[in-house]
């Protein structure tokens, strides 16, 4: 009897532990997004892109072979993103998508020659693609460096003329002027 007792109690309480872990999971799983914001999308590729520009500028091939890999990984994961809210209408997810996929094989190319004459040719074509894109959705300020070593996003102070027109084009992106 008590050997019943015992055995009834221990399944109660396994039981009763499935239950909460069950519902302790499904809570947490309710409470998180779904997908990645676009803008921490953008930001992995950023810091990718700068190692494998670095990289490749120490003539690391390896390690830029590598960060190139992972770079067309988070590419991929652009397609699962959440758009900003005030440029939803445009397909961002496709567009970066598209661009950098094509824009990728060129690097990788690049870095399966250890060509570090092309590599910085072709780096600087993506970082011109990137910088017109980000023109393009209001974000300029948003800029990519041309030289493979330097730190992704510039940082330095723009110029008195090219704040002016980036600031109007943000009035135009986010209606108002």
């Amino acid at each position: 009897m008590v050997r019943d007792y015992l055995t009834r109690s221990i399944a109660v309480v396994t039981l009763g532990l499935v239950a909460l872990t069950a519902g302790c999971a499904s809570h947490r799983a309710a409470h998180e997004p779904t997908s990645a914001h676009f803008g921490d999308e953008m930001d992995r590729i950023g810091r990718r892109f700068e190692r494998l520009g670095r990289a490749a500028s120490a003539g690391r091939w390896e390690f830029a072979s590598y960060e190139a890999h992972e770079l067309r990984e988070n590419v991929e994961a652009l397609e699962h993103a959440s758009p900003p809210h005030d440029i939803a209408q445009t397909d961002l997810p496709r567009l970066a998508a598209a661009f950098l996929t094509d824009a990728l094989d060129s690097l990788d190319s690049t870095v399966a020659r250890q060509d570090s004459v092309a590599f910085a040719d072709a780096f600087r074509a993506v970082s011109n693609g990137c910088n017109s894109c980000h023109q393009s959705v209001g974000r300029a300020f948003i800029e990519i460096p041309a030289e493979p070593d330097a730190a992704i996003p510039t940082l330095a102070p723009m110029h008195p003329e090219r704040r002016r027109a980036e600031t109007r084009l943000a009035g135009r992106t986010s209606g108002t002027n």
